[in-house]
């Protein structure tokens, strides 16, 4: 691989690692606002309702498994590079569908939360709607959706880590002059193991 193009894996690689970090951090920190609101038409009276947690319960699991990206993608190579890329796509996926389900339905996604507020069954002077927050975490779930195809098409390219950080069963044996011991610690290699 020429310089330029083990550049270009590089910033490929750091251009998904940050799509999932965001999408993760984003998702978690929206699961954990109000996704429902509950008013009272023409009384004026409006009610703070659940939370993505409470409406999306998956929404923090994706969320992890989005973040757990960041930390695979470089870590892994090849075909299992790959698979990292379709599960946090999939991650993405997920999110969409869950804000999806709370945005088009917002009291049947609130379920029993609704009946709890109001101490009503089917009210309809009361009106149940999404906030913006589901909204965000579609936003979130289009972004891990994106890094993981993204990291599926390219990876191939990508440079992997290097071999000081794979297991020391076939490195080679310490040699006994001083010289042979810098030219193994330039190759990654620990001369004390």
């Amino acid at each position: 691989m020429s310089g330029r193009d083990a550049t270009s894996g590089r910033r490929e690689l750091v251009i998904a690692v940050v799509g999932c970090a965001i999408a993760g951090a984003v998702v978690l920190f929206a699961a954990g606002r109000e996704w429902v609101r509950y008013a009272v038409e023409g009384g004026g009276h409006v009610s703070a309702g659940p939370s993505g947690h409470d409406v999306a319960a998956g929404a923090n699991a994706l969320g992890f498994v989005m973040l757990a990206g960041v930390v695979a993608l470089p870590a892994t190579r090849k075909w299992l590079r790959r698979v990292v890329g379709v599960i946090v796509a999939g991650a993405g996926a997920g999110a969409i569908a869950l804000a999806a389900n709370v945005l088009t339905h917002p009291a049947s996604a609130a379920g029993s939360r609704y009946v709890g507020v109001f101490s009503l069954s089917a009210d309809p002077s009361v009106n149940v709607r999404a906030t913006a927050w589901p909204w965000i975490d579609v936003c979130a779930g289009v972004l891990a959706l994106a890094a993981g195809a993204f990291a599926l098409l390219r990876s191939g390219d990508w440079p992997a880590m290097g071999r000081r950080y794979e297991s020391g069963g076939n490195a080679a044996r310490p040699a006994s002059d001083a010289s042979s011991m810098w030219d193994r610690l330039d190759h990654g290699d620990d001369p004390t193991a």
